[in-house]
């Protein structure tokens, strides 16, 4: 766990980015979708620092101070709709007066301001990652928003909507690393498929009352298109096989195959490969196989049954 943050540096960090902001070739453009984030992604990387409400609080004062000195020229994105954006936008367009920070006025603030600096990082990786469009996403954001109950307020709407997204990020995540790298370019049709059941079973669910949020997607999808490296270390150790021939009731054959990644026969070992690590029958095997990249020793043992005279 990191320490807490010295309110001297942090004082420090929004006076820096108070002067940052107040460079004109600083001015970022509202409609521009950018990694780094806008003015108050930037404001909340301060003040999640703070150890309480009223570092928090003395912090919006000197940001909203620097606002109303005409000191911040830096713009909020246009779909960015908390507080302190509307906040940024009317200093720029009329007279601005720095609004009185109360203590629930502040944790409402910063909860805003928190919830779209997640929000923008999740479209980023949609976008960036699993080659979802953003324009898209935005859109379907913005249904949960209208289709998720969520209480009063937008920030509730805003942080609900964000639930079924997260879940679709989480599963679209888990299959980006299993896929080939070549085979990355059936993402965003898979990823559209995750989002629709996540978020069309949320909508539903919490249309009849329901709060469970667990839910599964169920894909298939070619062996050839799995990252080969990714699966070796879940191979199993062993594995057997056994087929049996018959003639009517009567048993004629049996064979029996069996896989080993690490064979404890010696003399197997030697015929298939000098070089593989092998244990005897008095040795202790250990407790975590450590290459697991090797091949598999294949062993035939057939059986043969003579009928009886």
């Amino acid at each position: 766990m990191a320490p807490p943050a010295n309110f001297d540096d942090l004082v420090q960090e929004m006076d820096a980015l108070v002067e940052a902001s107040s460079r004109e070739d600083n001015v970022f453009v509202s409609n521009e979708n950018f990694r780094g984030g806008d003015i108050t992604d930037k404001v909340w990387n301060i003040v999640r620092k703070c150890n309480d409400v009223k570092q928090v609080t003395l912090l919006f004062r000197n940001f909203l101070q620097a606002l109303a000195y005409g000191k911040i020229k830096s713009h909020a994105q246009e779909r960015n709709k908390s507080h302190l954006a509307s906040l940024i936008r009317i200093s720029k367009s009329s007279e601005f007066k720095i609004p009185v920070l109360e203590r629930l006025s502040t944790i409402d603030m910063m909860m805003e301001i928190g919830v779209e600096s997640l929000r923008r990082r999740v479209i980023d990786i949609f976008s960036s990652q699993l080659l979802y469009p953003s324009d898209e996403l935005e859109f379907i954001l913005q249904t949960c928003e209208n289709d998720l109950p969520a209480g009063n307020g937008a920030m509730n709407s805003a942080a609900i909507s964000l639930l079924p997204i997260t879940m679709a990020l989480a599963t679209a995540n888990r299959i980006y690393e299993l896929l080939n790298e070549k085979d990355h370019v059936i993402l965003p049709d898979l990823t559209r498929r995750i989002l629709q059941k996540y978020t069309a079973s949320m909508i539903e669910k919490s249309r009849r009352g329901e709060t469970e949020t667990e839910y599964t997607f169920e894909t298939t999808l070619p062996l050839l298109r799995m990252y080969k490296e990714g699966f070796m270390s879940k191979r199993p150790c062993i594995w057997t096989c056994e087929n049996s021939n018959t003639v009517g009731a009567n048993v004629q054959a049996r064979v029996l195959t069996s896989l080993e990644l690490q064979p404890s026969l010696e003399h197997i070992n030697r015929l298939v490969n000098d070089s593989r690590p092998v244990w005897t029958a008095t040795e202790e095997k250990p407790a975590m196989i450590k290459d697991l990249n090797a091949d598999y020793t294949v062993v035939h043992t057939i059986f043969s049954y003579l009928p009886k005279m």
